[in-house]
């Protein structure tokens, strides 16, 4: 399900001899930094491009050169509070928990250069830009790991509408 150069530290305790019973008293915590690799189960990047309309993203996967995260392992879940996935210039900021039953639910912030988005910022998309010009597109992936659904998260809209409040309101003050 993912490949790459893996760097890091773990430390996990549990108690049992079935696998129910160690999904269920698992515990622990660790830090994982992976190097140029991909999560072959799904195509995050090119799902979240398509869903705002654009073109540009054709792979079957998401290939990373990075991947780093923190994560807390309780109750059967795995906590991730600052999973990074850096792609060339793209970046995918996530937080949630994956079950150890595979169930998923994560929020998280795609930064996608004007490369990956062409022809959004025609469409009124401008004013989700950050600092560096890359449009920021808020999502969730909810449900198997093995086939997520990945949507738009409603803070999109929330950001938009304040984003043409404010320059309503720099027109008006001029």
């Amino acid at each position: 399900m993912m490949k790459g150069t893996f760097d890091g530290q773990i430390a996990l305790m549990g108690k049992g001899a079935s696998v129910a019973s160690l999904k269920r008293d698992l515990a622990g915590n660790g830090m994982v930094r992976i190097r140029e690799g991909e999560l072959s189960w799904v195509n995050l990047m090119g799902q979240i491009v398509h869903i705002m309309g654009a073109k540009g993203w054709g792979k079957k996967k998401t290939t990373f050169e990075e991947l780093s995260t923190s994560f807390t392992v309780q109750k059967g879940k795995i906590f991730f509070p600052d999973l990074l996935l850096l792609h060339k210039d793209i970046e995918l900021r996530m937080w949630g928990d994956i079950g150890l039953d595979l169930g998923l639910r994560m929020e998280g912030e795609a930064h996608l250069p004007p490369s990956a988005t062409r022809g959004l910022y025609a469409k009124g998309w401008n004013y989700l830009k950050d600092e560096q010009g890359r449009l920021t597109i808020p999502f969730t992936l909810r449900g198997n790991i093995k086939d997520p659904q990945v949507k738009i998260s409603t803070r999109l809209i929330e950001r938009g509408i304040e984003g043409v409040l404010e320059e309503l309101l720099r027109k008006k003050l001029r």
